[in-house]
C-alpha cells in the first residue's frame, strides 16, 4: 500500500478503511455491563496492523462488544486475546481511560 493510514484521521476516514485489512484482538475479561448486571460477552478491538500505519505501530480504529452471554469461550483458537493493560503497550498511539 503506497499510502499509509495516520493516527490522527478522522471518524470519516476510518470508515474508509478496507476492512480485509484489520485484524482483530480481544480482551480476556469478557464479563460486560448489560443493563444493571455483568453477563458474558466478547469486547473486540478491530485495528490496523503496523505495515499500514505512517507510524509503523499498529492503530485500534473502533471497539466493539457483543453482549451474546458466552464471552471468549467460542472465539477460534488462533484469536488473539489479551489483557487491557497490555493494550496501552501494544498500541501507543491510541488513547485510553
Amino acid at each position: 500500500m503506497e499510502n499509509k493510514f495516520s493516527a490522527k484521521m478522522s471518524i470519516e476516514e476510518r470508515r474508509k478503511v478496507p476492512h480485509n485489512i484489520l485484524k482483530d484482538i480481544y480482551d480476556r475479561n469478557d464479563n460486560v455491563l448489560f443493563g444493571s448486571g455483568m453477563i458474558k460477552g466478547k469486547v473486540a478491538y478491530k485495528y490496523l496492523p503496523a505495515e499500514f500505519m505512517d507510524t509503523n505501530r499498529p492503530f485500534i480504529i473502533v471497539v466493539s462488544i457483543s453482549y451474546d452471554g458466552e464471552g471468549n469461550t467460542t472465539l477460534p483458537e488462533d484469536a488473539i486475546i489479551k489483557d487491557f493493560k497490555e493494550l496501552r503497550e501494544m498500541f501507543p498511539d491510541n488513547t485510553f481511560s
